[in-house]
């Protein structure tokens, strides 16, 4: 079952998805020389990979249930007290995006713990809807314990970790088909709150 809210702590330390030039929207590490085609790979592994973190262009996006993990994750290495930054053009050190599911416009469960669903949104790359996955991460990882999957479900469950995948299709300049690398910041499904370190 979805929880009613997901957060994200993000800093982009290494700037690999340009959060700090467009809170419009987030992009996954494809956006920065990621590979489209590893997506093709079974959806356990990926997951496995991404959860341990061998994968540095991952595709997903982790969210927490819990604020508090979400705020540990986005100040990581940071030392000092965070507080509330208004003006976006501030020199800022990290934002917390929270994912509001009641604004999801059809979730369909696919799996245990996997769920397609889809969001309004004005571009025209997505003109019937945005879709993405939702991935219960614990949930996922139980129901694939024979795939060894212990290290990461503790993991994921410390975490309380979900994982969001952007699956809308697009077609690139060589005809190749890809899902895109855009997470659009629609106001009531996505919001987010900057802050400093002092």
């Amino acid at each position: 079952m979805l929880p009613k809210k997901l957060y994200r702590g993000d800093s982009d330390s290494q700037r690999d998805r340009m959060l700090r030039h467009s809170l419009q929207m987030l992009f996954t590490n494809l956006i920065s020389s990621g590979n489209g085609q590893e997506i093709k790979n079974p959806l356990i592994e990926l997951v496995k990979q991404h959860i341990d973190s061998s994968w540095g262009k991952t595709h997903f996006l982790s969210f927490s249930e819990s604020e508090e993990k979400a705020h540990e994750f986005g100040s990581f290495g940071l030392v000092g007290d965070y507080y509330p930054c208004y003006d976006v053009d501030a020199s800022w050190h990290f934002a917390i995006v929270t994912l509001d599911a009641a604004n999801l416009k059809v979730c369909t469960l696919r799996e245990r713990g996997v769920y397609e669903c889809s969001y309004d949104t004005s571009s025209r790359e997505c003109k019937n809807g945005c879709k993405i996955a939702l991935i219960d991460t614990v949930e996922y990882l139980k129901a694939n314990s024979q795939l060894n999957t212990a290290s990461q479900l503790s993991n994921a469950e410390r975490d309380k970790e979900w994982l969001l995948l952007p699956i809308s299709a697009i077609l690139l300049n060589n005809n190749m088909v890809e899902f895109t690398a855009k997470l659009y910041m629609q106001y009531g499904l996505l919001d987010y709150e900057l802050f400093e370190v002092k």
